[in-house]
């Protein structure tokens, strides 16, 4: 098992637990081993909003890399905000496969490789402000 990934997964549910945006989770999956790991969760804000959560995480070299993902972001009728995710299907899009789904249906390049921890606080951002 990874310490580096075991304390990753900890913090995660930590942030879970400790703010009031989220009313509800469940760790669907979770696996750790020697130098990999993947988490699928899913959340209820206090909202109703849904959050589904998955990351499959590498260290290589004693860096931890993000390696696959999808956050998917929705309203309780299925209605889509925003998904973030690695799926090699924009091979045309700067920083490719790291990728945006807006709710009007649009995808953009991300600029960034984003984790659960960072899409936690997007989310919990564009909410509460």
């Amino acid at each position: 098992m990874n310490i580096k990934i075991k304390e990753y997964f900890y913090k995660v549910e930590l942030l879970l637990i400790e703010k009031p945006i989220f009313k509800e989770y469940s760790i669907i999956k979770k696996v750790i081993l020697y130098s990999e790991g993947s988490i699928r969760i899913k959340i209820e804000l206090f909202n109703g909003d849904i959050l589904e959560l998955f990351q499959y995480v590498e260290i290589e070299e004693d860096a931890f890399l993000s390696k696959k993902y999808s956050f998917h972001w929705q309203k309780k009728t299925g209605e889509l905000i925003k998904r973030w995710d690695s799926a090699p299907h924009y091979k045309g899009l700067v920083n490719f496969p790291h990728h945006i789904h807006l709710k009007d249906k649009s995808v953009v390049s991300n600029p960034i490789i984003p984790d659960i921890l960072m899409i936690l606080d997007v989310i919990e951002s564009e909410i509460t402000h």
